[in-house]
């Protein structure tokens, strides 16, 4: 049976203790974040917009600090627990705000930290572990963790559908991860099985300790099997402690917080409308890519904030030209920067090669002035989970004019055929 009563009232504690350890995560990402900063002062940085969020503007070198120093601190107090629906609501807005910047950055743990910052400004987080003795209550209803039991289960969901692929199945895409054949079968289906039995098993009362040990196994291993994935299996070990609310934490751990009261913050109105439409979002958009033609992982049309999680596996060779518009020739290559590295990393998508050839344009007409006739072309070939190399972008296209479309036909991009 699923856990799903809102009502029922429940330990405060280990949505406190959450709290805590999500705050650290939080610091860490904000040291991140303080790097790239400064690189926005450059007028030439390159970043890469997000295909939905490509509306964001870029703030002043001033008001971006200002903006961070304000996610930072309220960070902290929300680490704290002072303040903390405004802290949280601050924390997740600067978050999200440098986390919208740049899709070169994506990745779902990174979505993910922020969409958990702004389900903490609904809940009472700031129960247990609080200076405020005013602020501490033992129990609170369990819609408090029931949202984020259901962010995550979407997480993990969403995770499994997208590797229920014949290139998933048939071993193309993690194939090499080990150099044994055997367990490489055994991480594929099992990761396959893991992701879309795995919610439902956290959300039902009796078999729950035994997801809970499942999930943290399934993130230690992760850890030592991918270089890519960064605190996403400390975030999710951490997030165990969201479907423990009707145990006990150890006496040593909650003795400093205890209270008599009952009860914090309940859902007004307007908190249930907006968790309603929150949630709505959260089931709907990620299936988009079922109603664009192309592959959502050639083409990227439907991949970002989906949770296609090692859903593919991309080999890139590319190679920018300055090319006449007028003869339709190729006049010389401009690979400024494109290392291998730089290759996978940055022109992992479509859209950010469109992006990058627009960045060479601007470096021609900055050292030999406007010229109407050049225009840049590509050679772009992908080895697409283990497949030949094949051209995935039109060679005879100025693709520095490309325009991306979000659901739409892009004729500039070759339609994947296996």
């Amino acid at each position: 049976m699923l856990g799903l009563d809102f009502k029922k009232l429940v330990s405060s504690k280990p949505l406190g203790l959450f709290r805590i350890l999500f705050g650290i995560a939080m610091l860490y990402q904000f040291s991140k974040i303080s790097k790239r900063v400064s690189f926005f002062k450059d007028p030439d940085y390159l970043y890469f917009p997000y295909p939905e969020l490509d509306w964001i503007p870029v703030f002043s070198s001033a008001g971006m600090w200002m903006l961070f120093a304000l996610g930072f601190l309220a960070t902290i107090l929300f680490t704290v627990g002072v303040f903390h629906r405004y802290a949280a609501a601050a924390m997740a807005l600067a978050y999200g705000y440098f986390f919208s910047l740049d899709a070169l950055y994506y990745n779902n743990h990174y979505y993910l930290i922020f969409l958990i910052g702004f389900l903490m400004v609904f809940v009472n987080a700031d129960a247990a572990f609080t200076p405020l003795k005013s602020k501490r209550k033992d129990f609170i209803s369990n819609w408090n963790y029931l949202i984020f039991q259901i962010q995550i289960a979407i997480v993990f969901f969403y995770g499994g559908l997208s590797k229920l692929s014949n290139d998933w199945i048939n071993g193309n895409i993690i194939s090499n991860i080990t150099e044994s054949e055997t367990l490489n079968q055994i991480l594929n289906y099992g990761g396959l099985a893991f992701d879309l039995l795995i919610p439902f098993v956290l959300l039902s009362q009796k078999f729950r300790w035994y997801a809970i040990i499942a999930v943290i196994l399934f993130n230690i291993s992760n850890h030592f099997l991918f270089d890519d994935i960064a605190s996403f299996p400390f975030l999710m070990i951490a997030a165990m402690l969201l479907f423990i609310a009707e145990g006990k934490l150890p006496k040593w751990i909650t003795h400093w917080t205890s209270s008599n009261s009952n009860e914090g913050k309940m859902l007004t109105g307007v908190m249930k409308y907006t968790l309603i439409g929150f949630f709505a979002f959260q089931f709907l958009y990620p299936l988009r890519h079922h109603f664009i033609k192309d592959h959502v992982d050639w083409s990227g049309q439907g991949h970002y904030f989906s949770w296609r999680m090692k859903s593919y596996q991309k080999d890139i060779e590319a190679t920018f030209y300055a090319h006449d518009l007028r003869t339709n020739q190729r006049l010389y290559p401009i690979n400024h920067g494109l290392d291998n590295y730089t290759v996978q990393r940055t022109l992992g998508m479509p859209v950010k090669v469109a992006k990058f050839a627009k960045h060479l344009k601007n470096k021609i007409e900055k050292m030999d002035g406007k010229n109407p006739s050049i225009g840049i072309s590509v050679d772009y070939k992908v080895a697409f989970n283990n497949r030949e190399s094949k051209i995935a972008i039109r060679p005879d296209y100025d693709i520095s004019e490309a325009t991306f479309s979000k659901y739409g036909i892009n004729e500039w991009i070759i339609p994947f055929k296996k």
